[in-house]
């Protein structure tokens, strides 16, 4: 849990340093800039011509000087403020917007197996699944495409989105390593919550995948702020993303999971603040 909470330190340091680089940004194009500037310079011509009046001259060499040394600190100042109001603002509307797909239905699915960490094969309900699905999203845009490297997920993958994107493989989104459960029956899938912090026999826990998949969402922020991505994996990883994502603890993800009341759809959508 330690290393859960500094990955998410992690991310929040990521999102103030993209805020900085952000705002700063905004601040050279500023309308609020621009009138600054312009009110300043006024006021230093006014001081310059009302002190030119005078007949002293350390006065008239040294006010003006003053003046638009005044003038030329506050904007510097001012820019601390503006700044400060600016990142929070950008804090509050950064993060990556992630449609999450699902592979489509194995062979293992349909003999009752837990494929787990096994590659596994679409079978043709599964590839019919998956073409059919290109086609409901077809008119949607993404910035980039990430599947787990099983072949299940990755041959998922390429027929929903064909040659449209470059597709990049992510071993962080693989299923949850069943252990000696991999290729088994899928009876002890009625009881995972025994597994969100216990590991599977010589497999993972669920806390594990959370882990990986705060390790695959810094990754993702620090390369995709702002941005709309599309993962294509498994079970598990969309578990921890209703964790992170959504706020739900290990046993709130799990039993309410859609695949308990066979409630698909194409594809569920989460915030990454």
């Amino acid at each position: 849990m330690d290393e859960i909470q500094q990955l998410k330190n992690e991310i929040a340091e990521i999102k103030k340093r993209n805020a900085r680089v952000e705002a700063d940004k905004a601040w050279e194009t500023s309308l609020f800039r621009k009138i600054l500037i312009a009110v300043l310079t006024y006021i230093v011509i006014v001081i310059f011509f009302f002190f030119a009046k005078l007949s002293k001259p350390f006065v008239n060499a040294i006010v003006p000087t003053v003046g638009f040394m005044l003038s030329t600190l506050s904007v510097p100042i001012f820019k601390k403020f503006w700044l400060k109001g600016q990142k929070k603002r950008i804090i509050n509307i950064m993060g990556v917007q992630i449609t999450y797909f699902v592979h489509g239905t194995t062979t293992d699915n349909e003999k009752g197996i837990a494929t787990g960490c096994n590659q596994g094969e679409l079978s043709e309900a599964g590839i019919k699944q998956s073409k059919e699905l290109g086609k409901k999203i077809a008119g949607r845009n993404f910035d980039a495409i990430f599947c787990s490297n099983l072949k299940r997920a990755v041959d998922s993958a390429q027929l929903v989105f064909g040659g449209k994107y470059k597709i990049t493989q992510n071993e962080k989104l693989r299923e949850v390593n069943y252990g000696d459960w991999n290729g088994k029956k899928n009876t002890f899938k009625d009881k995972l919550e025994k597994f969100i912090g216990r590991p599977f026999p010589n497999g993972e826990s669920y806390q594990d995948v959370e882990k990986r998949m705060r390790e695959f969402i810094l990754s993702v922020s620090q390369s995709y702020n702002n941005m709309h991505v599309a993962i294509v994996a498994h079970q598990a990883p969309q578990l921890a993303l209703e964790v992170i994502a959504n706020q739900k603890t290990w046993k709130e993800a799990i039993d309410q999971d859609w695949r308990k009341k066979n409630k698909w759809q194409p594809g569920w959508e989460y915030k990454i603040d």
